[in-house]
C-alpha cells in the first residue's frame, strides 16, 4: 500500500493536514477555558507533520514556523525541537539546529544517542 511518505506527494498532504488543524481552535479566537480542553500535544504532532511536509517541499521559514508552534503547544516533547533543528540545519543554520537538538536531548535524555548521531552529522 502506498503511503504519502513513499510516494512523496507533500502537496496532497498539506491537504489532509489542514483540514485536521481546521478543527483544532485557533488560540487567538477561542476562549482560555474551551482551549485547556484540548490536547496541545495532539496539535503539536499535526504541526510537525506539516512542518515535515513543507521540509521536504523546500519550504524551510514555513517548516521552522509550524516547529515552532509545535514546540510552544508541546516544549514537554522532543518532535517540534527535531523537526525544528532540521529546518535550521536545511537553512544552514548549524548554531540554531545543535541548539534545537540539544534542547530534543534534555527533554527526553534517552534518545541521547540518536541526536548526537544527528549533531554529529551538522
Amino acid at each position: 500500500m502506498a503511503t504519502i511518505s513513499t510516494t512523496g506527494n507533500w502537496a496532497e498532504a498539506l491537504v489532509y493536514i489542514n483540514e485536521v488543524l481546521h478543527f483544532f481552535p485557533n488560540d487567538k479566537s477561542v476562549d482560555r477555558e474551551i482551549d485547556s480542553v484540548i490536547d496541545k500535544t495532539d496539535q503539536a504532532k499535526w504541526f510537525c507533520l506539516r512542518s515535515g511536509c513543507h521540509l521536504n517541499m523546500g519550504r524551510l521559514e514555513e517548516a521552522k514556523e509550524d516547529a515552532t508552534i509545535a514546540v510552544n503547544k508541546a516544549p514537554h516533547t522532543t518532535e517540534g525541537y527535531i523537526r525544528r533543528a532540521e529546518a535550521f540545519e536545511a537553512m544552514g543554520d548549524w548554531d540554531r539546529a545543535r541548539h534545537d537538538y540539544a534542547l530534543a536531548m534534555k527533554v527526553q535524555p534517552e534518545i541521547q544517542h540518536i541526536v548526537v548521531h544527528l549533531m554529529e552529522q551538522l
